[in-house]
């Protein structure tokens, strides 16, 4: 397992600088249930603490439009499931659509390495990428903006959004 992980998402990293307010943890694949667990034991996932789960999708090669990425769906659904099964909820008829085709699906890894996304990947040199990113559960790490930066979330944060101590 490599030891420093970057999994690139331009549209991912738009919509990440344009929120303020509030704070924004990445997750993927690999660590949807590590995100979900300290996001519940943070005191997210109610009613009165809502999540939003943002699919960033990605662009028609060579055009400046929006395509829908299913790969971000499957992974906004594992989230979803991992968040329901630490007993988050109520869930919105997207965040139940999503987690039923997270469900759904037998291997992730093959859906998402023969998606237009995997397959482009795959055809630039990246298959290696897409490999690791398929990963389900793989890491644990949750990463959580704090300044402008992502960093690890502190173990045992409670209430709050905390930078690691340094």
């Amino acid at each position: 397992m490599p030891r420093r992980l970057v999994l690139p998402s331009p549209n991912g990293s738009a919509i990440t600088a344009s929120v303020t307010g509030t704070p924004v943890v990445a997750a993927c694949l690999r660590n949807a249930s590590a995100v979900a667990a300290w996001l519940t034991r943070q005191g997210w996932g109610s009613a009165d603490r809502p999540i939003s789960i943002i699919a960033a999708g990605e662009r028609w090669p060579g055009a400046d439009t929006l395509r829908p990425a299913v790969e971000d769906w499957i992974g906004a659904g594992a989230v979803v499931s991992a968040l329901a099964a630490a007993g988050a909820g109520p869930l919105s008829p997207e965040a139940a659509a999503a987690a039923a085709l997270h469900h759904g699906i037998g291997d992730v890894a093959r859906y998402v390495t023969d998606c237009a996304s995997g397959r482009e990947l795959a055809a630039a040199g990246f298959a290696e990428d897409v490999a690791i990113a398929v990963e389900i559960d793989a890491g644990t790490a949750v990463p959580v903006r704090t300044d402008g930066v992502f960093t690890a979330a502190e173990e045992g944060a409670r209430g709050e959004f905390r930078p690691p101590r340094a």
